[in-house]
């Protein structure tokens, strides 16, 4: 008899650690299916700050090793807060949609593009130099305002020997957009 209690006690702990593994293995699968839903933006489908801000640092990394500078370009939808308010925020998601995949379009297959915050995109350039800066922007500026009801403002910039992390190329691609903006919008800086 005390076999069988053994034997019983033993088959009913292995049911419960089955019970609590599959629970355990449910939550991980809701747990990582939340991460990939913080890691793209729901209305853009682009990724997220956090992802961006992870591709500039790890950018930054590969331009360290390889010598070629990294460009960033900030993209502002110009006057949005109009577009929800007057069209309603369905409108306003639908806008910032087609904005990004526009974008996606108008970049090098390389190039990263992310949803930097509101109205706001980021562009990062591996391989950077000024000319090609400068054409891509144009090539957004210009798609844009070609297929959107919108028009955009994009600060740059391209590494320099003097920036210490990707936070001074970001720094001053935001000082470049706020120009443009300053200067009347419907423009870029570099």
């Amino acid at each position: 008899m005390l076999h069988h209690d053994l034997v019983t006690e033993v088959n009913e702990r292995a049911r419960l650690a089955e019970k609590d593994t599959a629970i355990v293995r449910a939550r991980l699968t809701l747990a990582q299916a939340r991460i990939r839903e913080l890691e793209i933006d729901p209305v853009t489908k682009l990724p997220t700050r956090a992802q961006s801000e992870a591709w500039a640092v790890d950018a930054w990394e590969r331009a360290s090793r390889s010598i070629k500078p990294v460009g960033v370009a900030l993209v502002d939808v110009d006057n949005f807060k109009t577009i929800n308010d007057v069209d309603g925020h369905a409108e306003g998601d639908r806008v910032l949609y087609n904005f990004a995949r526009i974008l996606r379009g108008a970049v090098r297959a390389a190039d990263f593009v992310g949803r930097w915050g509101g109205d706001e995109f980021i562009i990062i350039c591996e391989a950077a130099d000024q000319s090609n800066m400068l054409r891509g922007g144009q090539r957004i500026l210009n798609d844009i305002r070609s297929f959107t009801p919108v028009t955009c403002s994009i600060g740059m910039a391209i590494e320099n020997e003097l920036d210490l992390n990707t936070m001074d190329v970001l720094a001053r691609a935001d000082a470049n957009l706020l120009e443009v903006k300053r200067r009347g919008r419907v423009g870029l800086r570099l």
